[in-house]
């Protein structure tokens, strides 16, 4: 279990690695997209009804996506 603490900085700037910076950022985005959202919580409902496929069968389905 990875335990966090939250200090308060004394300065108004505070440095954040750019991975997570542009992970934040696109998490922003997509909490702000109803239809992004909508699409998320349909996928969480498929995973839950067990509607899935294995990666080779996704393949199998979408050739055109094989590397």
């Amino acid at each position: 279990m990875h335990v966090s603490t939250v200090t308060r900085a004394a300065q108004d700037v505070v440095e954040v690695p750019r991975p997570l910076w542009e992970s934040l950022l696109e998490t922003m985005d997509a909490l702000a997209d109803r239809a992004e959202l909508e699409s998320v919580r349909r996928g969480l409902e498929d995973i839950r009804h067990g509607r899935i496929l294995t990666k080779a069968e996704f393949l199998r389905r979408h050739p055109h996506l094989r590397r």
